[in-house]
């Protein structure tokens, strides 16, 4: 599984080309069932996309998720909160519903199109991080957008998912296209979302915005290695 992230256009106007399905992570379930590793995003009032993982790869995804979203993060404070404060609302909700619409307004498309990385990729892109995948990890073509401070919440869940998968797979054997399937159609098959989304208040989300900027600065800057640098072609 391939790393390669995409240098934002941001101040080029862009239109979404026809392509990989773009769906923004507003709630994401994380799993496993059968030694294979899953996860459910999207919108809660609308049915999630569902991508399932073997546990080998899902080992793989998850150790470079930790990294594409520290690379993310470089970008995401000098783009998303200038956006932010153009909304002029302190509503949580109106803010994600202003963000959702932005990205996917992006053309992510372009940016997987160079990168190329295979059936299941990331790439780094205005300060957010995409998962690119096709089947048999999912049913369609499909880019799932994740913010990087999301992806810092829940990287302890995504890891002890992940290693259960493995754990889990060793004891039943290696995860065949059948079971991948079938799990697939198992996760697509369940409520959603499975439990109840928690109300976040406007105090909540200042203070772990804040949290996470004072984490950000705390640390040494990122350099994203040569090798995964890739410049999105135009057209």
């Amino acid at each position: 599984m391939e790393v390669l992230y995409g240098k934002s256009s941001r101040n080029r106007k862009q239109r979404q080309s026809k392509g990989r399905r773009c769906v923004v992570a507003d709630a994401t379930e994380i799993g496993q069932r059968h030694g294979v590793f899953t996860l459910r995003v999207g919108e809660p009032a609308t049915a999630p996309v569902c991508l399932v993982f073997p546990a080998e790869i899902a080992a793989i995804l998850v150790q470079h998720m930790d990294e594409a979203r520290i690379d993310a993060e470089e970008e995401y404070w000098t783009v998303v909160p200038p956006r932010v404060k153009a909304m002029n609302t302190a509503d949580p909700d109106a803010v994600s519903q202003g963000i959702s619409r932005w990205l996917l307004s992006l053309n992510w498309e372009r940016v997987a199109r160079a990168a190329t990385g295979g059936q299941a990729f990331l790439v780094s892109y205005a300060g957010h991080v995409g998962l690119c995948t096709e089947p048999p990890f999912t049913d369609e073509f499909l880019i799932a957008i994740f913010d990087p401070l999301q992806l810092q919440r829940l990287s302890p869940a995504l890891k002890q998912a992940a290693a259960t998968a493995v754990s889990e797979s060793r004891r039943i054997g290696p995860t065949t296209l059948a079971r991948l399937n079938e799990v697939r159609r198992f996760v697509k098959a369940q409520s959603w979302p499975a439990i109840s989304v928690p109300e976040v208040s406007t105090a909540q989300a200042e203070a772990t915005i804040t949290h996470a900027y004072r984490g950000f600065l705390a640390r040494e800057p990122y350099i994203r290695p040569a090798r995964r640098d890739v410049q999105p072609r135009t057209g």
